[in-house]
């Protein structure tokens, strides 16, 4: 029994042991600050410049639809939409994509945007070699397109979202 009391010491005494470095481990864990990124999920961020932002988007194919000169556009606006209200905007390529489109002209755009888009911006239009007065005219006697109706189409994208125009076309927010 003697032997069994010195065993049952010991082992007793291990355990007080073993739990008195688990409460040391516990202490001292409690103590040290725990590192900055202490997560698994860490996302980290990459600073890109107006040249890499082009070239990045331009490997999507959500883009194809973008001249290297629109994208560049595009770009240049979401640096000025940070720098204007100090606050850093996520690169997302896709969500870009769907809410910015390219057009080549004003009347590019009403072609993709309105069914019929000379009942919508068309003006009364008289014609000096006829004297006759068309209704929702969009070209005038000579076969161009009337400035007012570019500007109804201008002013209509301006008072409806957001219209970046640039050499060689516009981009229109959807």
């Amino acid at each position: 029994m003697l032997y069994g009391k010195h065993l049952q010491a010991i082992l007793y005494g291990r355990t007080l042991t073993l739990q008195s470095i688990k409460d040391k481990e516990k202490r001292q864990t409690a103590q040290t600050p725990k590192p900055k990124n202490h997560k698994l999920n860490t996302i980290m961020k990459n600073t890109l410049s107006t040249l890499e932002a082009v070239n990045e988007l331009g490997k999507y194919d959500c883009f194809n639809s973008f001249t290297y000169e629109g994208t560049k556009t595009l770009v240049e606006y979401i640096e000025s939409i940070e720098e204007d209200c100090g606050t850093e905007i996520e690169f997302d390529a896709v969500g870009l994509a769907s809410e910015y489109a390219e057009y080549e002209s004003f009347i590019d755009y009403a072609d993709d945007s309105f069914m019929s888009w000379q009942e919508q911006f068309g003006i009364d239009y008289e014609n000096p070699m006829t004297g006759e007065t068309d209704t929702q005219s969009t070209f005038d006697c000579d076969g161009n397109i009337h400035e007012t109706v570019l500007r109804n189409i201008e002013e209509y994208i301006r008072d409806n979202g957001t219209l970046l125009e640039f050499d060689g076309g516009i981009i229109v927010s959807k």
